[in-house]
């Protein structure tokens, strides 16, 4: 699939940005898990670019399900350097050949198939967790384990969250086995680094979106961005009194770049924008008013949390010090990101539906 011209400038901006990271990639082999999903495309796409500008030479495996699905988004980029590797997550994984970098991020992501199918969710998340472990340990990688800000849970009062943090979770509630799932998954990896000397890091991801998603993602951001381009008013279905972090995707790839080079093992990274850390109905205000100029609206229409299976009321922000102390730090705000988001999908406005 070629990419459309927001895309590429964004990622072509993206490892000029990093330049001085390349010399350590030089030669490397990364398997990526979750490869057709939106952060698995992303960081593939920056490897090719990396290899077309940087010379770096770098081997590409792309762990996926959907044979389909791999070949539509890579087919012509399979001259590159990227081979696919076809079967569920959950099963011992075969590739033969070395590895360097492991980056797990297949996961159930969607809440209706998460409420759907909460036991599922959870035992694909503990069952692929250790099946990518088991391949780590196989091949001496180094491995990024890419959770989740719900890990950290609810929280009464607005808390800002370093990694050591964790909040309440509600086990009886089944939209929280994905939160739950990625704490437990977070345990595997580190018992993993422990009992077989494995190099392992958790990142803990805010919400990551920017050019380049799919045209059929409907996560809440995608639905911002389709609203404005059919100039539809936003629908809120929860009060809008939850708190979300944002990170854009550049940022997002370029700070798994620092861990495989310089994050410590056996060590747990949030990766997040603290400037667009902001309230749900903040956020839908930013598009509505700074981005359109009023020319929608944010009007609420209120569904029961449970059973519209969307995550429960968070009140956190996540602390970056952490990684900024290795070098890295967000480039583009959130107001930036709607903006790439919508000319990206704008590019490709077939199949553009809110």
């Amino acid at each position: 699939m070629t990419l459309d011209p927001i895309f590429h400038k964004d990622i072509i901006d993206s490892i000029e940005e990093m330049k001085e990271l390349m010399p350590n990639f030089k030669d490397k082999t990364f398997f990526v898990t979750g490869a057709t999903g939106l952060v698995g495309y992303q960081f593939i796409m920056t490897l090719v670019y990396m290899n077309e500008y940087f010379k770096t030479n770098c081997k590409i495996i792309g762990h996926a399900r959907n044979k389909e699905k791999f070949d539509a988004l890579y087919e012509e980029y399979q001259n590159q350097g990227i081979l696919g590797v076809f079967q569920d997550i959950t099963e011992p994984i075969h590739f033969d050949g070395t590895v360097d970098y492991v980056l797990h991020t297949a996961a159930t992501t969607q809440s209706k198939l998460i409420i759907n199918n909460p036991a599922k969710t959870f035992y694909d998340m503990i069952d692929g967790t250790r099946a990518v472990l088991e391949f780590t340990k196989e091949k001496g990688a180094k491995v990024i384990f890419t959770s989740s800000m719900e890990a950290y849970g609810r929280y009464d009062e607005f808390t800002e969250v370093t990694e050591k943090d964790l909040g309440y979770l509600d086990v009886t509630n089944p939209r929280n086995v994905y939160p739950e799932g990625k704490r437990a998954s977070e345990m595997i990896a580190f018992a993993y680094g422990k009992e077989a000397s494995l190099d392992v890091i958790v990142a803990r991801l805010a919400q990551t979106f920017g050019s380049g998603v799919s045209t059929l993602e409907n996560r809440f951001f995608a639905q911002l961005a389709k609203n404005v381009i059919n100039g539809q008013d936003i629908v809120l279905k929860t009060d809008g009194e939850s708190v979300a972090n944002y990170c854009d995707i550049r940022d997002v790839v370029q700070a798994f770049m620092y861990l495989f080079v310089k994050g410590e093992r056996n060590n747990i990274y949030n990766i997040s924008n603290p400037k667009s850390t902001m309230r749900i109905k903040e956020v839908a205000s930013l598009v509505a008013e700074r981005i359109t100029g009023n020319q929608i609206q944010v009007v609420y229409e209120i569904e029961d949390l449970q059973k519209s299976g969307f995550a429960e009321k968070t009140q956190i922000k996540l602390n970056v010090d952490k990684i900024v102390k290795l070098g890295w730090k967000p480039q583009r705000s959130l107001e930036a990101s709607f903006h790439s988001l919508i000319d990206s999908f704008k590019e490709r406005e077939e199949g553009i539906q809110a």
